[in-house]
C-alpha cells in the first residue's frame, strides 16, 4: 500500500472537545425537557443530521424538537469554551509535523461546521498543522456516509485507498471505510464508546465484523474483546484507566474479564476486511504506525502485532 495522504477527524481525535458535545447534549436536552442518557449522547458522535433527527424523535417521539435542542447545545457549550478553551490531544502537533517532513499532505473531515473547526483549532494552538478541511455539513450526507471523506481525499487530489483516515468513533468510522481509506482507530478516553466493536482481529490476522461474532463473553458484560483468535479464550484486564472505555490492553493470567470468541462462521479473506486496519491508543502510537506503512516495514493488522 502506498500512503501519500492523511485524514483526521477533529472532535476526540485532535480535539479535546467529543466529552464536552456528550456533556452539552445531554444538559440541552433536560433543559428542554428530555432526559437523555449517555448512550444516547454517544450514538450522536459525528451522526449525520437527519439520522440525528430520526434517532432522537425515535427515542423521545414527534415531540421532540431538534433543532431548539442543537441551539441550546451550542449555546451552553461556546459558554463553556469562551471561559475555559480548548484543549488539543497529546501528540497533534508532533504527529503533524513528522507528516510534513515526510512530503505526506493532510486534511481534516469533520462534522463540525467550518466557523467553529476554525475557531476550536487557533484556539487550541494547531490551526497552523493544517491546510485543508472538509465539513460534512456543507455536503449532502454526513458521517457514516463516505462524502466527507470522499471530498477530503478529493481537495487533496488522492485516492482514498491511498489515504489513512484517523478516527475515534463508530460513525467516523464507517464513513472513512465506507469511501475507501485505511482506517487507524484513536478511541476516545473520555467519550467511553464501543468503537472496537466495528472489528475484534485475532492473532491470525482473521477479522470478523460484529454481526458475525457470537459466544462474547465478559464478567461485567459491557465489553467486547479484541486480540483474540478466533474459538480462544482468556482472562484479561485493561492496564491502565476504565476497563471499559477506549481499546482493551490485555494481559493474560488477570481476571478482571473473560473472554471467549467463536466465528459463526468464515468468510473468504477479500469478503471481509476489518473496518479498522490498527488500533492506536494514542497519536503517538499512530505516528509509529504510520512510519511504518511509509517505511514499509508492515502491511499487517491488529490481529499480527
Amino acid at each position: 500500500m502506498k500512503i501519500e495522504g492523511v485524514i483526521f477527524d477533529l472532535d476526540g481525535l485532535i480535539l479535546d472537545t467529543e466529552k464536552l458535545y456528550q456533556r452539552f447534549w445531554r444538559e440541552a436536552a433536560a433543559e428542554c425537557g428530555f432526559s437523555m442518557t449517555q448512550e444516547t449522547a454517544l450514538k450522536l458522535r459525528s451522526l449525520d443530521k437527519t439520522l440525528a433527527k430520526k434517532l432522537l424523535r425515535d427515542e423521545f417521539g414527534e415531540g421532540f424538537d431538534y433543532e431548539r435542542v442543537k441551539q441550546t447545545r451550542i449555546r451552553l457549550m461556546s459558554a463553556f469554551v469562551d471561559e475555559h478553551g480548548v484543549k488539543a490531544k497529546p501528540g497533534v502537533r508532533e504527529l503533524c509535523e513528522y507528516l510534513k517532513s515526510r512530503g505526506i499532505p493532510t486534511a481534516i473531515a469533520t462534522a463540525t461546521n467550518y466557523e467553529r473547526t476554525n475557531d476550536y483549532l487557533t484556539r487550541a494552538g494547531v490551526r497552523d498543522c493544517f491546510e485543508t478541511i472538509v465539513c460534512a455539513c456543507d455536503l449532502e450526507h454526513g458521517k457514516p456516509y463516505p462524502d466527507v471523506y470522499l471530498y477530503a481525499c478529493e481537495k487533496l487530489g488522492l485516492k482514498p485507498e491511498n489515504c489513512i483516515a484517523l478516527e475515534d468513533s463508530p460513525n467516523g468510522v464507517k464513513s472513512a471505510h465506507s469511501a475507501g481509506c485505511k482506517v487507524i482507530c484513536v478511541p476516545d478516553g473520555g467519550a467511553r464508546a464501543g468503537t472496537r466493536k466495528y472489528a475484534v482481529a485475532g492473532r491470525s490476522g482473521r477479522s470478523f465484523s460484529s454481526a458475525r461474532v457470537s459466544g462474547l463473553v465478559c464478567r461485567l458484560g459491557r465489553c467486547t474483546p479484541r486480540a483474540l483468535p478466533s474459538g480462544a479464550s482468556a482472562c484479561a484486564e485493561v492496564s491502565t484507566g476504565d476497563p471499559h472505555s477506549g481499546v482493551p490492553t490485555l494481559s493474560n493470567g488477570r481476571s478482571k474479564c473473560c473472554f471467549t470468541v467463536k466465528a459463526r462462521r468464515k468468510l473468504p479473506a477479500a469478503a471481509r476486511p476489518p473496518m479498522v486496519y490498527r488500533y492506536a491508543r494514542s497519536l503517538n502510537e499512530a505516528e509509529d504506525i504510520i512510519d511504518d506503512l511509509l517505511s514499509d516495514k508492515t502491511e499487517k493488522g491488529n490481529g499480527d502485532t
